[in-house]
C-alpha cells in the first residue's frame, strides 16, 4: 500500500471512530474490521462517510461502486478511493 493510501487509511479511521462509532459501544474499530458486521455502515452512516471522502479527496463515488466488497472495511475503502483517483486523472 502506498504512502497515500497509508494517509488515507488513517483520515477514514479518524472520521469512523470519531463520527460512525457510538462512544457508548464500546467498540474499537481498525484497518480490517468488518464495518458492515459491526453494524457501521447503515444508509445514513454510509452518505456521511462517502460525503467525508469527497470531501477529503475531491473524489466521488459513483452509485455503482456503492457496494459491501468496496466497504467491508478501511482498508477496501482505500482500495476503491485510489483506484477511482487513479481512474479520473488525465
Amino acid at each position: 500500500m502506498s504512502e497515500d493510501e497509508d494517509k488515507l487509511v488513517a483520515e477514514l479511521l479518524s472520521f469512523i471512530r470519531e463520527k460512525l462509532v457510538d462512544a457508548n459501544d464500546g467498540i474499537e474499530v481498525g484497518e480490517t474490521s468488518p464495518l458492515a458486521e459491526m453494524g457501521l455502515l447503515n444508509s445514513l452512516k454510509m452518505a456521511a462517510l462517502v460525503n467525508f471522502i469527497q470531501a477529503l479527496t475531491g473524489t466521488r463515488v459513483p452509485p455503482q461502486r456503492l457496494t459491501t466488497r468496496n466497504f467491508r472495511d478501511v482498508r477496501h475503502i482505500a482500495v476503491l478511493v485510489a483506484d477511482l483517483t487513479t481512474a479520473s486523472k488525465p
